[in-house]
C-alpha cells in the first residue's frame, strides 16, 4: 500500500493517512482477514479425505444449528415429538447423530491414517446422509444424468452415492416444502414411486412417501398412494395404529395434510378406535 501510495508522489502524513484509510477495504476484498467457523470446519474436512458434496451439506446443517443456538433462535418449540428434543438441540432429526458419530471417527482415523472406521462411514452415509436441495431438483429435472440412481437404488435399504433415497426425499421435503415443491416432486417421480417394490424392506419407504404424495394434486398418484397404504395394511406387520405415528413429525414440520387425516377418521370410523 504504501508503494502504491509513493507512486502517485503521496508523501510523509500523507502516506501514512492513505495506508490507514485504504488497508482494511483492500484486506477485506482479498479475504484476508480469518475464515469464518464454517469454512475451517470443512478446510479441516477436506484436508483429511472428507470432501464429497453430501459431506460438506450435513456439516453446513449442522453448523447452522449450532450458530442457531448460539444466537438464541432454536431453542422453544410449540410442537413436541418424539424422542423428545434436547433443550440445546444440535440436530433436527435422530439420525444425524449417528452420522456425526461416524463423521468423527473417520476423521480421526484419516488424520492417523488409520483405515479402521472408514467402513462405518461408508456404510453410514450412503444410509443416512441427505444430498443438498439442489441435488433433488436436478434428479428431479434430468434424471437420466444420475446413472447411480435407479428403481432399485432409491430404496432406502439399498441407497447409493448421491443419497437420493426415498426416506432422504422424504425428509428434505418436510423440512424444505418451500424449496421442494409437492407436485413437482410427486409428478417427477411418478413412474419411480409406481414401481416401489411391495416388499417387507420397503414398509418405511412405502408409508413415508404415499403420506406426503397423497397430498398432491394429481389424481393418479393419489389414487396409487391409497391403494399403497392399504397394501401395507393387509399384507404386511405395519398395524392401523402406525399410522398416526408420523402426524407429530409433520406437525413439527408444520406440513398439512388434510386428505391423510381424512383417511386416517374413515379408517377409525370403519375399525373403530385404534
Amino acid at each position: 500500500m504504501k508503494e502504491y501510495a509513493s507512486l502517485m508522489l503521496t508523501r510523509n502524513d500523507e502516506l501514512d493517512n492513505y495506508v490507514n484509510d485504504n488497508y482494511k477495504i483492500v484486506s477485506t476484498a482479498l479475504g484476508a482477514k480469518s475464515p469464518n467457523f464454517s469454512t475451517k470446519i470443512k478446510y479441516l474436512l477436506s484436508k483429511n479425505g472428507i470432501d464429497s458434496e453430501n459431506d460438506m451439506y450435513f456439516v453446513e446443517s449442522v453448523i447452522k444449528l449450532r450458530n442457531a443456538i448460539a444466537h438464541g433462535r432454536f431453542l422453544f418449540q410449540p410442537i413436541f415429538r418424539w424422542p423428545l428434543t434436547p433443550f440445546f438441540n444440535i440436530s433436527q432429526n435422530v439420525s444425524e447423530f449417528d452420522v456425526l458419530r461416524s463423521l468423527v471417527k473417520r476423521l480421526i482415523g484419516n488424520f492417523f491414517e488409520i483405515s479402521t472406521w472408514n467402513s462405518d462411514y461408508t456404510e453410514v452415509s450412503k444410509a443416512l446422509l441427505k444430498p443438498p436441495i439442489k441435488t433433488i431438483q436436478k434428479f428431479m429435472k434430468e434424471p437420466e444424468t444420475f446413472k447411480q440412481v435407479t428403481f432399485d437404488t432409491l430404496e432406502s435399504s439399498i441407497g447409493n452415492e448421491t443419497g437420493i433415497t426415498w426416506a432422504n426425499i422424504y425428509l428434505s421435503y418436510i423440512e424444505n416444502p418451500k424449496k421442494l415443491n409437492l407436485d413437482d416432486l410427486a409428478n417427477s417421480l411418478k413412474r419411480y414411486f409406481f414401481n416401489l417394490k411391495k416388499t417387507e424392506d420397503n414398509i418405511d419407504d412405502i408409508f413415508v412417501t404415499s403420506v406426503i404424495f397423497m397430498e398432491c394434486s394429481n389424481d393418479e398418484v393419489v389414487a396409487e398412494c391409497y391403494r399403497k397404504i392399504e397394501w401395507l395394511l393387509n399384507n404386511t406387520h405395519f398395524h392401523d395404529s402406525s399410522l398416526i405415528n408420523i402426524m407429530p413429525e409433520l406437525d413439527f414440520h408444520h406440513i398439512q395434510y388434510p386428505r391423510y387425516k381424512k383417511f386416517i377418521e374413515m379408517r377409525r370410523n370403519i375399525d373403530g378406535e385404534f
